[in-house]
C-alpha cells in the first residue's frame, strides 16, 4: 500500500478552478485504491469545494503551521512532520511557498512529485528552483511537459504527462432524432476574471449577438470578480431569457448543464489541461474555444470535433456559433466526434497513471538518491527586502489580531 502525502495551501481561498478541484477526485480515488492518503493546506476548506474533500476519505491536516507565518520558520517544522510520517510519496500540486520549500529537507527515500497545472510562470519558475529535488514532474498537458524538459531542467525520464480525468455523459449519436432543440444552446463554466479567462470577452460576444439573427440560450456557470459586471452589461439578454447566470454550482448540476447544452464556450488565453474542457467534450458538446497551446490545441481539432478561434477574435466567435446554429448536421457531427475524442480521459485512468507514476518515483528515489540541503535558498517569490525581524514582528501582530475577536467574543 502507498503512503501518499500532497500539499494544496490554496484550499482555503476563493476558487482558482481545476487545479484545485480535480484533487479531490484524485485522493477518493487513490483511498479507494488502499492509498494512504494526506492531504496538507493552510487552513479552513473553502465550502464551494469543502463536501468531495470532506467525503474523499483522506486524512486533511489544515493546522500544522501557525498563519500569518514566515515560510523560512515553518517550513523546518512542516519538513519534519513528513519526515516522521514517512510517506513513500510527496506531491506539491498547488503552493506559492511551502510546498515547494520543504524539498530539500525531505528524506532522500521519499519519492518527491510537482504537478504543473498551467502552461504558466506560476508553476514553471518553482520546477525550475527546486528541479535537483524533484525525483519527477507531471505536467497536465504535452504542451506543458515540453516546457519542463526544455526549459525547467527536469532530464526527459523524470517528466511525465497525466491529464486529468473525468466522468463522460451520453454520446450524442445515441439521442434519438429530433431530441436536439431548435435553440443552440451554449454554456461557459469557469471563473469570471479576465486574467487567463478573458471573461469579458464573453460581454463582447453577447453584444455582438445583439446583431445577429440567431436563437440562443446561453447559461454562464461560475463565480469570480466579473460576476457583477456580466450581470450589469447583460441585463436586456438576462431579462429576455437568452442569457442565465447560475454562480458557483456542485458538480451534479454542471453536469446537468452540459447534458442540456450543445455548445462549450472559452475564451482563456491560456490553459493547462482544463477540466471543463474535457469534461464538457466528454458529454458531447462541441467545443468553441481559443487557439492556444496546452488542451485546447492538444484535444481540439478545428472543424473535425470543434472549432478554434484566435484569441480576442469575437467576430470569429459569432462565425462559428452562426455556423452551428444552421447547419444542424455539422453541429451533430462535432458534438460526436468531440465525445470520441474525451473518451480516454476518465478518471479511472487518471488514478491508474498517477499510481503507475507514484510506483516508478517510488524506484527511481530507491535507485538515485538525492542528498537533502536544508539551507538551499528559498525560490524568488518567497524572498522578501525586509529585514527578518521586521517580518516576524508582523507575523506574531497578525497572529494576536486573529486571536483579539475570538477573544472578545468570550469575555
Amino acid at each position: 500500500m502507498v503512503n501518499v502525502v500532497a500539499v494544496d495551501t490554496t484550499l482555503s481561498g476563493p476558487i482558482i478552478g481545476g487545479a484545485q478541484t480535480f484533487l479531490s477526485d484524485l485522493a477518493a480515488g487513490l483511498v479507494a485504491r488502499g492509498a494512504e492518503t494526506h492531504l496538507v493546506t493552510s487552513g479552513e476548506l473553502q465550502k464551494k469545494i469543502a463536501g468531495p474533500f470532506l467525503q474523499s476519505g483522506a486524512a486533511i491536516h489544515k493546522d500544522l503551521w501557525p498563519s500569518p507565518s514566515l515560510v523560512e520558520d515553518i517550513t523546518p517544522g512542516f519538513a519534519r512532520w513528513v519526515n516522521d510520517l514517512h510517506p513513500d510519496v510527496y506531491v506539491v500540486s498547488v503552493s506559492p511557498d511551502i510546498g515547494w520549500t520543504a524539498l530539500p529537507h525531505l528524506r532522500p527515500e521519499i519519492a518527491t512529485l510537482a504537478i504543473a497545472h498551467l502552461d504558466s510562470p506560476t508553476f514553471f519558475l518553482p520546477v525550475s528552483h527546486y528541479a535537483d529535488f524533484l525525483t519527477c514532474a507531471v505536467g497536465v498537458s504535452e504542451a506543458v511537459c515540453d516546457y519542463i524538459r526544455a526549459e525547467c531542467g527536469v532530464p526527459p525520464e523524470r517528466v511525465a504527462w497525466i491529464p486529468y480525468g473525468v466522468y463522460p455523459g451520453k454520446c450524442p449519436s445515441e439521442m434519438p432524432d429530433g431530441a436536439s432543440s431548435p435553440r443552440l444552446r451554449m454554456v461557459y463554466a469557469g471563473r469570471l476574471t479576465d486574467t487567463q479567462k478573458r471573461s469579458s470577452d464573453l460581454i463582447r460576444l453577447v453584444e455582438r449577438l445583439r446583431g445577429v439573427s440567431l436563437d440562443y440560450r446561453f447559461d454562464i456557470v461560475g463565480d469570480g470578480p466579473l460576476l457583477p459586471d456580466l450581470r450589469q452589461a447583460l441585463e436586456p439578454e438576462i431579462a429576455g431569457g437568452r442569457v442565465a447566470l447560475h454562480g458557483w454550482v456542485e458538480r451534479q448540476r454542471l453536469h446537468q448543464f452540459l447534458d442540456d447544452s450543445d455548445v462549450l464556450l472559452m475564451t482563456s488565453d491560456s490553459e493547462g489541461f482544463p477540466i471543463v474542457l474535457v469534461e464538457a467534450m466528454a458529454h458531447g458538446l462541441a467545443p468553441v474555444v481559443t487557439d492556444i497551446p496546452g488542451g485546447n490545441r492538444q484535444l481540439v481539432r478545428h472543424m473535425k470535433n470543434g472549432i478554434l478561434v484566435p484569441v480576442g477574435r469575437i467576430d470569429d466567435f459569432v462565425g462559428g456559433i452562426q455556423l452551428l446554429a444552421r447547419d444542424q448536421i455539422l453541429l451533430r457531427s462535432l458534438r460526436v466526434s468531440a465525445w470520441h475524442s474525451a473518451q480516454p480521459f476518465t478518471m479511472r485512468r487518471m488514478i491508474d497513471a498517477y499510481l503507475e507514476c507514484f510506483s516508478a518515483a517510488k524506484e527511481r528515489a530507491r535507485l538515485r538518491a538525492r542528498a537533502p540541503d536544508p539551507g538551499f535558498p528559498l525560490m524568488e517569490s518567497c524572498r522578501s527586502r525586509y529585514p527578518l525581524w521586521l517580518r516576524r514582528f508582523k507575523a506574531s501582530a497578525g497572529r494576536i489580531a486573529q486571536r483579539l475577536p475570538q477573544h472578545n467574543a468570550l469575555t
